[in-house]
């Protein structure tokens, strides 16, 4: 369970980075899959470590 926990937190940080690095992209499949990708990993975090995942993602 911890493992679940950290590699959310791990996905979470990705989404972060590439979201910053979004200005340089031209496909807008990318951007949905990064979406679905990020409510994903979010939904995990919330649902496996039972904390609130906008609260955590402010201290990344």
């Amino acid at each position: 369970m911890r493992f679940i926990c950290l590699l959310a937190g791990l996905i979470l940080r990705l989404i972060i980075i590439m979201l910053k690095n979004l200005i340089n992209w031209s496909i807008h499949n990318r951007f949905l899959v990064l979406i679905a990708t990020g409510l994903l990993a979010t939904h995990l975090a919330a649902t496996f470590c039972h904390f609130d995942a906008r609260r955590n993602l402010l201290t990344f």
